[in-house]
């Protein structure tokens, strides 16, 4: 008590070791509100340390930064969430930033971006094989609700790769991904687009599919996967201290009256978790501020409670203890060219979906620019809602087996074009 003023704590993770806890940090000595957000622009989120015991607290990261949701990766480096790349988020009414993966040094020395993505990615998790799952906002040219769905990456930012739902509707997105220990399978929290992360406890199996809900176990039938699927909501039921009433079973139909979040797994069928009996509200409307309280929870339909505030919300339950330490990735990242990187694509034909039967001849290269100013379509950018600023790099033969190699600049983000021998998209 004392060491911090009053503030906002987020993300609590334990060490390999089991000897700190790292956390995220914000100080504000009241609640923030929509209509005042413009007087909280200059809070910031840091990342700290502590021992289990409170002592040595330190503090990591600083500057005009955001940095959360950190983990200690195999080598004691550390993999987080920023806003370090720079740029807003380019719908609805900012400031929003734009938050990708970061890594620093174990002491949070050396911070750096290392994914320079168009949009916001969350929640890094190392996995048992040393790589990091993370949830990527995927929505470059397509629908800009769905596509929030899971991610993985070498330790050193190199190499990312879709993991599940990149062609996925329902759930709307997954995030909170921890794998399950002795499993090939991650637990994580099915969620809405428009609300907090909250919504059911899923086990994912990418043995069974990439997409869809054939890989999907639900742990926590009892609540539907929020914004996709529907739920008949009793007539007039009002949750205490709900900020409003559920007046018809149409109005809410899209959110289920309770709701779970941030699932430890020690077992495909057992973990903790935080959970609410009062509902999930979207956005633009606030949820009870103190609606969670932490639970173990089984696969059968059980939930006991461990500790619930009466005051503020308990999420993010943690185990403090010791675990295993995943294998240690050497870095693949080379310097090639200087400010530049070797690209190879094996097969441009073998996607899903699958291209139409036209000869691909071309690919072109197109960087999705940084969004500079901090409201959507201000200025306006292209026809669709919040279009990103694109432009064009170049274009480059795709040879006849598919294939194709080139050198792009690095550190921006790249989109693809596969164009016929007309040069059409």
């Amino acid at each position: 008590p004392g060491q911090l003023p009053e503030g906002s704590y987020m993300h609590p993770e334990v060490s390999h070791d089991g000897d700190r806890i790292l956390f995220a940090y914000c100080e504000v000595d009241s609640t923030p509100v929509r209509e005042r957000k413009l007087e909280y622009v200059d809070r910031r989120y840091h990342l700290f340390e502590m021992r289990p015991d409170g002592t040595d607290l330190r503090q990591l990261t600083d500057g005009p930064y955001d940095d959360f949701s950190p983990k200690e990766l195999p080598d004691s480096n550390l993999m987080f969430i920023s806003t370090r790349r720079g740029g807003y988020h380019r719908c609805g009414a900012g400031p929003c930033w734009v938050y990708t993966l970061a890594l620093a040094d174990a002491d949070g020395q050396n911070p750096r971006t290392v994914s320079y993505h168009e949009t916001n990615e969350w929640d890094p998790a190392v996995l048992a094989d040393g790589r990091v799952i993370y949830t990527r906002w995927d929505y470059v040219d397509r629908n800009a609700v769905h596509y929030q769905h899971l991610w993985t990456v070498r330790p050193d930012g190199s190499a990312p790769v879709a993991y599940y739902g990149n062609n996925t509707f329902n759930p709307v997105g997954i995030w909170e991904a921890r794998q399950v220990p002795g499993s090939t399978q991650v637990m994580a929290t099915a969620a809405a687009h428009h609300a907090m992360t909250a919504g059911s406890i899923v086990l994912l199996d990418t043995t069974r599919g990439v997409d869809g809900l054939e890989p999907i176990t639900r742990l926590t039938p009892d609540a539907p996967f929020p914004e996709s699927e529907t739920y008949v909501a009793p007539v007039n039921w009002h949750a205490p201290g709900s900020p409003k009433d559920f007046v018809t079973p149409i109005e809410e139909k899209r959110w289920p009256g309770h709701c779970y979040r941030s699932p430890y797994p020690f077992s495909e069928d057992f973990f903790l978790a935080a959970y609410s009996f009062a509902p999930l509200i979207g956005e633009p409307d606030g949820n009870t501020p103190n609606m969670f309280g932490l639970y173990w929870v089984d696969a059968f339909g059980n939930k006991e409670l461990l500790y619930r505030d009466l005051n503020i919300s308990s999420v993010w339950p943690v185990p403090l203890r010791p675990r295993s330490r995943p294998p240690v990735h050497p870095s693949q990242t080379i310097a090639l060219e200087g400010e530049a990187g070797a690209y190879f694509v094996q097969d441009v034909y073998a996607r899903y979906p699958a291209l139409p039967g036209e000869r691909i001849k071309r690919l072109r290269i197109i960087q999705v620019l940084p969004k500079p100013p901090p409201h959507a379509n201000n200025p306006p950018v292209g026809f669709a809602n919040a279009s990103p600023g694109k432009q064009v790099l170049g274009t480059v033969p795709v040879e006849e087996d598919g294939s194709a190699f080139f050198i792009a600049p690095a550190r921006i983000p790249l989109s693809f074009q596969a164009l016929d021998d007309q040069g059409r998209a």
